[in-house]
Order: C-alpha cells, then sequence, then structure tokens
C-alpha cells in the first residue's frame, strides 16, 4: 500500500510539474503576442470589441427595461382578480405572437379594451413593434 501511495506521488508531482511548464510557456507566448507594435494594435483592438459590446449590452437592457415600463403601462388596475387575469392572457397572447405594425398593435390593443392604447406614448408603441421579448 506504501508503495501505491509513493508511486501516485510521484505521478503527481510529476504532472504537476509538467502543467507549470505549460502554464509557463502559454504565458510566454500571450507576453509574445501583446509586445510590440502588433501586440498593441491587438490590444486596441479588443478593446474597441469590448467597448462595442458594452455598449450593445447597455442598449439592449435599456431596451428591456423600456419593454418592461410599456408592458406594465397596458396591465389591469381592477380589483377584480378574473379581470386581471384575463387582460394578462390576452396581453401574454399579443406579445408572444410575431412581429406586428403600430397600428395593428393599436387595433389589437382597443380590442382587449376600449382606449388601452391611449395609456401609451409613440415611445411605447415604439418599443413594443420593434421588439419581442
Amino acid at each position: 500500500m506504501q508503495k501505491a501511495i509513493e508511486l501516485l506521488t510521484k505521478h503527481f508531482n510529476k504532472f504537476v510539474e509538467e502543467l507549470k511548464q505549460e502554464t509557463n510557456q502559454c504565458i510566454e507566448k500571450m507576453a509574445n503576442l501583446f509586445s510590440g507594435e502588433e501586440g498593441e494594435k491587438l490590444q486596441n483592438e479588443i478593446n474597441k470589441l469590448l467597448k462595442k459590446l458594452d455598449d450593445q449590452i447597455e442598449h439592449n437592457n435599456n431596451m428591456q427595461n423600456k419593454f418592461k415600463s410599456a408592458k406594465d403601462k397596458l396591465k389591469s388596475r381592477s380589483k377584480f382578480p378574473c379581470k386581471k387575469q384575463k387582460r394578462e392572457e390576452l396581453l401574454k397572447a399579443l406579445f408572444n405572437g410575431s412581429s406586428i405594425t403600430k397600428e395593428e398593435l393599436v387595433k389589437n390593443l382597443e380590442s382587449i379594451k376600449l382606449e388601452l392604447s391611449k395609456k401609451l406614448n409613440p415611445e411605447d408603441i415604439n418599443v413594443l413593434t420593434s421588439q419581442r421579448l
């Protein structure tokens, strides 16, 4: 049993050393990749892409918040649970479908409740018709 433990320890130590060497080689390759003029260009390009990605994420979050806000304006304020549930189901069906035009959205909202579309401003309507979440 002691011999097996010694062999496992020896193999483990060898594995750790090889892993350290491989890690150091990777570090050297990365340092070479990012050094010099080409490395600086690469870093600048990566930074530009990260900034662009960050801007897209921020835009998407902003649009999701606007979408949720617009949908919240359409929720029923009724004290009767059955009315609330019916409105929720109708709105869910409306927003889970394929994309629709602004005119179709207004028409569908009016079919749910008269003047329901009046709760939305033009920006809300644009958000609801341009994005499906």
